[in-house]
């Protein structure tokens, strides 16, 4: 673990600053390993977790890293749960959920550092998607900015309100980059609204596309078609599914490009995306959306791109980098 980068490497004791130290020797029945100050006037062991991301819990070191092998399998874009950790490493379920959010939150820091930069090209797909929906009153202040004039004015007990992702993928394995949408206010009942032509510019997904070598498929949303018109270097092909057409043949525009247009390849992105946020969680908190619906799409995404790479490893590098 220390290797990995989830226990910081000490160069000097932390009590005295310039202490040489001992090597590290499990202590106690726990099975905690400590290192000892080798000056005489300081002499003070420091139990080398305190040094780690994981500073607050008090399981043994080969609980935690039973835990984290578990959790950061990159095989696995969705992680298994709290329980199953838990009895793996024969641990608290309350100590291994805090391993497990402060895992998380390294990935959605990461996930989201990763979405700011890079490109790709040849067969890309463009597509939005609800991943959940929820009710919100009339009364509630805090989406008024979300609602239509019209909306406003009705007398609907509630309204509803999508929380949408919108993802450019590249087909094949390559790599995915998603953006989450503001929510809509709509009529009970309503459908996913589709994505507006304000709303794929503002994502910035465009800007991952590179341009010159680039076909983006799409399901035929006018707002992904009308803002793709005003990007240049980047060909659009797109299917009816509105009028039932999942499929269509096409020309490739570019040497070794596809025949076929559509979002299959993305579709099924979406599957994962929806078994990887817990269906036991609740969609609202506090009259607003579960923080924790966001943080768990954030860290999909960042396995999603993990395909083939050594999770414990990569996520290792970047935890010492967390508050």
């Amino acid at each position: 673990m220390q290797e990995a980068g989830y226990v910081r490497k000490l160069s000097c004791c932390p009590s005295c600053k310039h202490g040489a130290l001992s090597e590290p020797a499990t202590r106690g029945s726990r099975g905690a390993i400590y290192v000892r100050c080798t000056s005489n006037s300081c002499n003070v062991r420091t139990n080398v977790m305190k040094e780690s991301a994981f500073s607050c819990t008090k399981l043994s070191p080969l609980q935690v890293a039973a835990i984290v092998h578990g959790y950061t399998d990159a095989d696995k874009i969705t992680p298994p749960s709290v329980d199953d950790l838990a009895g793996v490493a024969e641990a608290g379920r309350w100590a291994t959920g805090e391993i497990v959010e402060r895992l998380r939150s390294a990935e959605v820091k990461v996930a989201q550092e990763q979405n700011r930069q890079g490109q790709v090209h040849g067969d890309l797909e463009l597509d939005g998607h609800g991943l959940r929906s929820f009710h919100v009153s009339p009364r509630n202040a805090k989406f008024h900015k979300y609602c239509s004039k019209k909306l406003l004015k009705s007398k609907h007990k509630y309204f509803l309100t999508y929380i949408r992702v919108l993802g450019l993928r590249k087909r094949g394995s390559g790599r995915a980059f998603v953006r989450m949408l503001p929510p809509v206010c709509l009529p009970p009942k309503s459908k996913p609204p589709p994505e507006s032509e304000v709303e794929v510019i503002q994502s910035g997904l465009l800007k991952r596309a590179r341009k010159g070598s680039t076909v983006i498929h799409s399901d035929g949303a006018l707002g992904i078609k009308s803002a793709l018109e005003k990007i240049k270097g980047v060909k659009h092909r797109s299917v009816a599914h509105k009028n039932m057409e999942f499929v269509r043949r096409i020309k490739p525009p570019i040497s070794g490009g596809s025949s076929l247009s559509g979002t299959q390849a993305i579709d099924s992105t979406w599957k994962t995306l929806n078994k990887s946020v817990p269906s036991e969680l609740n969609t609202k908190k506090d009259h607003d959306m579960h923080p924790l619906i966001k943080n768990y799409a954030w860290s999909w995404a960042y396995r999603l791109n993990l395909r083939n790479a050594d999770g414990f490893k990569t996520l290792g590098s970047h935890m010492q980098k967390m508050p």
